[in-house]
Formats: structure tokens, sequence, C-alpha cells
């Protein structure tokens, strides 16, 4: 049964006039059947007798429609239409009345045969039906213009006599068949704000959705400035307020639905409208009432309108997973919903298995248009769910080569983009991709928003093809093109061309030129500025002028405030890379970044991006550097941290001169918990692992178990196998230093690096800290040392050795006893050639001297020649490491005497024997005393001096203690007396 019979029955069966009134405001002025004047008239006449009822009981159900139209047609200017006798005059018809049937047409030309017959007798009625009519065929025939032109000019020859429904009828049979008249639409708006009886606030519910409905769609598919001046505006705006105006719309679900697309499909920017509407589907009961059209239509909106009300979404999301909604939607819209939830931040994998099974049902016979299938791909690349199962089904299918011919190009850009973000590209689709989009016949037909979001798309999926960027590129740097991209565009091409290698310096300076126009650089939104410099950096963009007033845009007082957190950290991280270093940008940057409420709403990505740009940038703000490091170290963040972010912010925070100030003991607590959760572990890379280690090292961190885990997790078979040779070094120097005493440990990294090929990558840096570790790791003799140590002497890594490069090592294998010792006398004698002698310190002197003694070299020769009269260093030096040269010497034998003696007279001066230590003053005496040097008055009386006054006593010791163990009993008879407690005392002392 139709549904002008069902409400035809009703008419006929229920004989309140409440009920007839009721059921006759329900029928559609779409109704193909109409009448005459004189039958109006004849009606009329009854009516006024009161026969009105009488003749609806015995009237078949189609004269229902012409009671209701009866009812419209009295009133002012009713009259008017009469061509024989006054409407108050009227009699009733001497035979059966007859009426124009519009339901029977199925085309234009029959439509357009019946209006033409009525001639001067063609009522409202019958030009509004014959536009409704035309609407309901449009699908099978579309009406020339002509003829909607005759019957736009028919409808205002009417005037006033238009009702409101007739008005809204019309208006919204011309948004369906995409028929703008200019001059019909300014002069229906004006009827209806021009008229008392025609006003917005007497069209009631239906009218006034539908009408919303229509204003709607021509202003999206029509002559939008109709709306922007003149009557339209003023109607928009009075539908607008009468929404506005309404405390609680309680409308049914098509309305509501109808009112809300219009809504979004105007654009319009006061959210109290569509929040009002869009309040009406809050009853659950009311959007089961709505039909799968309505559906998609509601969740279109709420999409275009950005009503993203969670409530609401999960409402809409409830209400589409139904099984019997899913089964119907797969007729209607299931595409189009995927695509829109995805627009409001839909992150539900199960019911997007559901509806994307229910779309792609092809074993079922479910035929996917091109359309669909862009939508579906664009809504689950929007939701980046990489993880669906339908993936690999939409790929096949998209990339077919016959089906890809089909999409157009707009939906072709939104393929791309969405396999693009859904982070799923084969090779074989990335050339399907690719030849499709860079057919000539292709790349002119795409819109300024397709090409760049064809651009930005492609770079998200990766695909290298050059002599496709090149053809974009080409694309874009059109004079036509380039002007009339917006500001957003221009970002997405930027960004995509520079990820596709594609920004060449005749694209790039086009580009750019183009940015930093006048009257284009404002318009840019601070998101896309931070887009801009961040590009800008990874393609080494060194124009300065134009990167200058890019910066100066963006450190404008009114503009750098409303850079999102994210604009900020993409600016300090661009700007560095670029080499920015005016003072001023710097400063700007670093207040606005300080802020409490900027810290905390940075992402933890975001703080990691500040510190390392920090680390590289010239510029140092301490308080910034405090104020990021106490927030990275935040307890409540600490868990939402990647591995690699962590390890990385906690090595670079270790790195600061200023780490004391924001690294207090529960913050180092918070960051061993942290790293050593066994959740945490085994998901840290190698390099994770080392940069931890190397933290803790540098902050001085004795943390035994934490160390521990850590090097154990390192050492595990999946991890250990790939550390590189410079992170094996970091991890030695870092366990070293910490006093990590597991010997087998360090044998296990030390055959590691005797392996080839790591063993040739080793620099002459590396050696130094490899021997360097072992030597503070107290590794004693091995083979490994002895391995190492052929490999250092080779001429390849000697050249390449500093002086302190060789002090070091020296030093490192002197320590370890190595058995070789014809091999070591090789760094010795290349530690006192001229050019590297004359370069030494008093400190590398001494730590010569101190491998000498450790490897029992005494050869006078070679010794000397630390000592000539420009290496001596003797004005220079401190007085410590004067001491230690003079104390390795009185070990080394009586033959360096001469020297001893000449240090000795250096340390008897009055400058130096004030500013000696106490325990150097012990130490050297006692030596100097077992040595049997003379002339050491000068030092004894000093000793005795300030034994006297009372300034040597168990302070020395407990000094002592703190810089060294004491070696020898030779040095504890002698400290005797300086401390004044037996042998026994000293040593416990200095245990």
């Amino acid at each position: 049964m139709s549904h002008f019979q069902r409400l035809g029955r009703l008419s006929r069966h229920n004989v309140s006039s409440n009920s007839l009134e009721n059921a006759s405001e329900q029928l559609s002025l779409a109704a193909c059947h109409t009448r005459t004047l004189d039958q109006r008239r004849s009606i009329a006449s009854r009516e006024a007798q009161g026969n009105l009822l009488a003749t609806v009981k015995h009237t078949p159900w189609r004269y229902d429609r012409c009671e209701r139209r009866n009812d419209l047609w009295r009133g002012q200017g009713g009259a008017g239409l009469c061509t024989t006798a006054p409407a108050t005059t009227a009699s009733p018809p001497d035979r059966h009345p007859e009426f124009v049937d519009f339901r029977n047409l199925n085309t234009w030309e029959q439509v357009k045969e019946k209006v033409d017959k009525l001639g001067a007798k063609a009522s409202p009625f019958h030009i509004t039906a014959a536009f409704n009519r035309l609407k309901q065929i449009l699908d099978t025939s579309h009406a020339p213009r002509d003829f909607l032109m005759d019957l736009s000019s028919r409808a205002m020859a009417f005037d006033d006599v238009l009702k409101p429904r007739e008005i809204v009828d019309v208006v919204h049979a011309c948004a369906k068949l995409k028929f703008t008249n200019g001059v019909l639409l300014e002069h229906l708006a004006g009827l209806v704000v021009g008229s008392k009886e025609c006003s917005v606030d007497k069209l009631g519910s239906r009218n006034l959705s539908v009408l919303l409905y229509a204003l709607g769609s021509h202003s999206r598919y029509g002559d939008r400035q109709i709306f922007l001046k003149g009557k339209g505006n003023q109607l928009v705006n009075a539908v607008m307020a009468q929404i506005r105006s309404t405390e609680q719309i309680l409308w049914e679900s098509r309305q509501l639905a109808q009112a809300l697309y219009g809504v979004a499909l105007l654009e319009w920017q006061d959210p109290m409208v569509a929040r009002k509407i869009l309040a009406g589907f809050a009853d659950p009961k009311v959007l089961q009432g709505c039909s799968e059209s309505d559906l998609c239509s509601v969740v279109f909106s709420m999409a275009e309108l950005k009503l993203k009300d969670k409530n609401m979404v999960d409402l809409i999301m409830n209400e589409v997973g139904r099984e019997v909604r899913v089964k119907e939607l797969q007729k209607f819209g299931v595409a189009s919903v995927i695509q829109n939830l995805g627009r409001l931040g839909c992150r539900k994998y199960d019911l997007m298995e559901k509806l994307c099974n229910a779309a792609l049902a092809f074993d079922q016979g479910s035929t996917v248009s091109s359309k669909e299938l862009a939508q579906i791909v664009h809504g689950l690349g929007i939701m980046e769910m990489t993880g669906i199962s339908v993936l690999g089904k939409l790929g096949e299918e998209c990339t077919n080569p016959k089906r890809i011919k089909e999409f157009a190009e707009r939906e072709l850009a939104n393929l791309v983009y969405g396999f693009g973000k859904l982070r799923h590209i084969t090779p074989e689709m990335a050339a399907v991709l690719g030849k499709e989009v860079s057919k000539r016949t292709r790349l002119p037909a795409f819109t300024d928003q397709g090409l760049s979001t064809i651009i930005y798309g492609l770079s998200l999926c990766k695909i290298q093809d050059e002599k496709l960027v090149h053809a974009l590129a080409k694309e874009v740097v059109k004079k036509k093109r380039l002007e009339n991209f917006t500001s957003q565009a221009i970002c997405n091409i930027l960004q995509g061309l520079g990820k596709l290698q594609g920004l060449k310096e005749e694209t790039l300076n086009a580009v750019m030129k183009e940015i930093v126009k006048e009257e284009r650089l404002p318009n840019f939104s601070s998101q896309g500025l931070s887009t801009i410099i961040y590009t800008l950096s990874q393609v080494n963009f060194n124009n300065i002028r134009v990167l200058d007033k890019v910066v100066a845009e963006c450190i404008k007082p009114d503009r750098i405030s409303t850079f999102k957190a994210q604009g900020i950290s993409n600016l300090f991280s661009g700007l560095t890379h670029m080499g920015v270093t005016d003072k001023m940008v710097w400063q700007i940057l670093s207040i606005e970044a300080s802020k409490p409420s900027r810290l905390t709403s940075f992402t933890e990505q975001g703080l990691i991006q500040i510190v390392h740009a920090l680390k590289r940038s010239r510029f140092h703000s301490d308080e910034l550097l405090c104020a990021i490091g106490k927030e990275i170290l935040v307890p409540e963040r600490l868990g939402d941290y990647s591995e690699e972010s962590l390890a990385g912010a906690f090595v670079i925070l270790a790195q600061s001169d200023f780490a004391w100030r924001w690294m207090d003991n529960r913050s180092v607590s918070n960051v061993l918990k942290e790293v050593s959760k066994p959740s945490r572990l085994n998901k840290f890379s190698e390099r994770g692992l080392c940069s931890v280690l190397k933290a803790m090292r540098l902050l001085n961190l004795k943390g035994g178990n934490v160390m521990g885990l850590l090097t154990r997790e390192l050492m595990s078979d999946g991890k250990f196998g790939s550390v590189h040779e410079k992170g094996l070094c970091s991890v030695l120097v870092s366990l070293s230093k910490m006093g990590f005493k597991e010997r087998d440990v360090y044998a296990r990294i030390c055959d590691r690096l005797l392996e080839e090929p790591m063993l040739s990558k080793l620099n002459p840096l590396h050696f130094v800290n490899i021997v360097d570790s072992l030597h503070f790791s107290e590794f004693g003799p091995d083979e490994r040392v002895e391995k190492f140590l052929e490999r250092v002497v080779s001429d390849e890594v000697l050249s390449a050795c500093t002086e302190n490069d060789l002090v070091v090592l020296l030093r490192g294998f002197g320590n370890l006893r190595v058995s070789n010792k014809d091999t070591v006398m090789v760094l010795l004698d290349a530690v006192t050639e001229p050019e590297k002698v004359s370069k030494l310190s008093a400190k590398q002197v001494a730590f010569v001297l101190e491998a000498c003694l450790d490897l029992g070299f005494t050869d006078q020769e070679r010794i000397e020649k630390l000592f000539d009269e420009e290496t001596m260093l003797v004005a220079k030096a401190g007085v410590h490491h004067l001491v230690k040269i003079t104390i390795n010497l009185c070990k080394l034998g009586s033959i360096f005497d001469r020297f001893t003696s000449k240090l000795v007279e250096e340390l008897s001066k009055p400058d130096r024997l004030e500013a000696i230590t106490d325990v150097d003053l012990a130490s050297v005496i006692g030596q100097l005393t077992v040595a049997g040097i003379s002339g050491i008055e000068d030092l004894d009386d000093e000793k005795n001096r300030r034994k006297s006054a009372g300034k040597i006593g168990k302070d020395v010791a407990d000094k002592y203690n703190s810089v060294r163990k004491v070696k020898g009993s030779e040095l504890a008879k002698d400290l005797v007396d300086l401390v004044g407690k037996d042998e026994k005392g000293v040593a416990v002392s200095f245990a």
C-alpha cells in the first residue's frame, strides 16, 4: 500500500475534524493530481454551507487533497485567480468535477504537455505539482532549463497568492533539480520575509525543515552569492533565528535530519543552531525513527559541522551497528557512514569491520561503486585503522586495472590519501596508483584541492616515482594553479613534495615566492607556518631573506601565542636545523615555551623535540632547559613515553650543565624505576639501553641493581649482536665508570670488538675508550688486552692518535700489566716525539711516569725527553701535578734526581707552599725522604708550622682517604708523625 493510500484510508475512516486535519496535513504537495478553479469554488461553497465533512466521507481518497487545498486557498488573494466569477458567488459545478493528475507522468515532456494544456488556467497548485513531479522523475527524465524557466515565470506571476507550503515546495524542487534561478529564489524569499501570512514563524516544522534543506542545497550546489545578500540572506537569517529562539525542538526524525543537513550545507557558523537541532536526537527512539537515508544525512552533517559530541557520536555508532541497520545501510550509504564516522573520530574496530564487510560483501551480490570504495578507504584512513582485516580486499579491488579507471579525480585523491594514512601500500599498488595519477588526462583535471591531496597522499604512501613527482611539481607551479591554491593546500603541497624529494630549486623558489607575498603570508594558520618551517628545515632551504619573512610572521606577539604545542616544538626543531641564530627569535620562543600552561600542553614527543633542539642550537636558555627537564620527569608522564623517547631525553638532559637543577633524588628514582620495569626492559632497543647506561654514568648514578638489569638485557642474544662498535665502547665506558665488576661481561664485549669487520671499524677514540674502561674496571692482564695493543701500535692507528690519546693508552696498558713490553715501548716512543712531547701538560707527564712505573720502564733516555726545558712546564703546572711528577720520579730511581731537585725548588717557593694541600705535602715529604733527596727543609718547615698550628690531624687522613688509597707501608710510616697516630692507626684511617 502506498503512502498516499495509507493517508487516504486514514482520512476516509476518521470522522473527527481534528483527525481529518492531521491526516491532510501529512499529505505531500508532490501529489500527482489537481482540480480546476471551478471545482475549488464548488468545494468552497459546500464548505461554507457546512457540508465539508459529509463530502469528505463520500469522496474517493484522491479528493482529500482538494479539501486541504481548498483550506489553503481561502483567504486573501484567493479570489484574484478567478476568471469567470468571484469566489464569493461560486456555485456547484454543472458536471462531474475534473482534475489534472500528474502522478502517471513519467517524463518531463508529459509534464510540460499538461502545463501547456492548462494554459492560463494553471494555478499555483498546478505549478507546484509540476515542480514536484519533475523532482520525483529526476533520475530518469531531467527537465531542460527552458521549461524550468517557464515554470518559474508562472510561479512568480502569482506573487502573494502563493501560500507557505507552495513556496517551500517550489524552493525544494528547484534544489533537488539543481536548478538555480536567482530571480525566482529572491522573489520567493521576499514573499516569506515580507509577508505576515507566510512569515517564518508560521511555516511549521515540516515546512521549516524542508526549506532549510532546500536553502542548504542551493547554497552548496547553486549560486552561493544569492545567500550572501538581499532577500535570500534575510530568509536564511530568519530561519536560523526561528530555530535559535525555539526552546526545545521536538520534530520528527526526518524533519530533524533535513534541518541539520541544511545547516551543514549552509556552513552556518553559529554552533547553537546545529546543537539545538542535534539535541532532538538525544532520545534514542527519535534516532531509531530515522530512515537509513536520513541516518546517513545526520552522520554527514555532524562531520561537516564538526559536532564531535561524544555522547551523540556513541548513540550514532550504537544505532548504526544494529544488525537490521547494517543490512539496510548496505543498500543506501554504508560507505558514506564509514567516511563520516572517521571524520567524527570513531575508533571502534568491531563496528568498522562490520560495516566494511557489509559494504564489500561481493559474495552476496554486493556491487560497490568506485565512489563508495574511495569513501571507505578515505574514512578508514582518517581513523588510521591499520589493523582492520579488509585492507587486503580493499587494496586488491581498488587497484584492479579495470576498476582504477572508474575513479573520478576526487575519488582517486581520497584513495591515495586513505591508503597513505593506513600505511597499506604494496609496490604493486604503488605502481598502479602512480601510473593512473600521472596520466596526461588526469593531472589537469584534478581540482586544486584534489592535487594537494594527491601530493600529500603520495608522500604518505612513500611512492618514489621520479617522473610522477616531476609531473606533479610541474603542474603545481603553473601560475593559474599556484595563485588559486588555498593556504592549507600550499602547506600540504610543500610538505608532500618535501617528503617525495620533489622540491627542486625551481619548484621550491616558486612556492616560497607565493607564500611570502604580503597579501598571502598573514593568511596562513599557525599550524601552516610551523609546517612550512619544519619542511624547509628538511630540504635544507638557505634563502635567508625569504626565511626571515616567515620567521618574522611566526614571532609576532599576536601570532606566537596562537601556535599549538606541536607547532612550537616544530619551530624549535626546524629553526635549529636551519641554523637560525637570532637571539630575539630564540628568546621569544623560549618565553612562550616556558609558560606553565604551555609546558603541560606539550606532548611527550614535543618535549623531546625541544630538548634535542636545545642541544644542537647555540642559544642556551637555562630556565627553559630546567623547566623542560622537570616537565619531562613528571611521574605521570614517564609511563607515556616510548622506550626510545625516554632513553633519548634521559641522556640529553644528563649531558646538560644544569642537570643538578632539575634532577633531584626523587626524579632519579622515578626514572630508574620506570626503565627497570619488566614490561619496559624487553621493549628497549639496544641503542636505547646504551643511552640509559650513558645517562646514568653522566649523572654519576650508582644504581647497581638497575645497572645489572639493563646490562643483562643488553647482553641477551636478540640484542647484543645488533650493537655497533660505538655503542659497545659507550657501554664499556659507562659500566667501568659506575664500578661494574662482572669480568665476564667485559670479556664478552671485548670478544665482540675483536671480531672482524668490527675491529677494522674501530678508530683511535674507540681504542682509548676501550683501554681506559678496562683500566678502571680492574680487568687485569688478559690475552684480549694484548690483541688490542697489537692493533693500537699499527701505523694506521698511531698516526691518527693525538698526544692525549697516546697518554691514555699508555697509562691504561700500564695499569693492565701487559706482558709485551717491547710493543708498549712503541707507544712511549710515540709520546716522546718532539711534536707530541711539546704539547704535553704536567698532568699528562705525571700519567706517563705512572705508566712507566707500572710497566717497570726505567729507560733514562726516553724518560728524560719528557723534561727538557720546553716540556717541564714548571711555571704553568698546578701544585698537585708537580707533586705527582715528583713522587713518580723518586720511585723511578736516583738517575732522575736532577729533575727531582728542580721540582723541589719549585715546590719550596712561598706561593707554592701556600697552595699545597696537607695530603700532597705529607705525600711528597714522605717520598722525598725515602728517596734521600736533599733540600727539603722548606717543605719540612711548612709541615711543622701546620702541625704546631693544629691544622694537621685526623682531617689529613680523612681527606687523603677521599682522594686515593694508601699505597705502600713507607708512606704510612711517614705520615705517622703528621697524623699523630701509630702506624696501625694511620692504616685504619686510610682504609
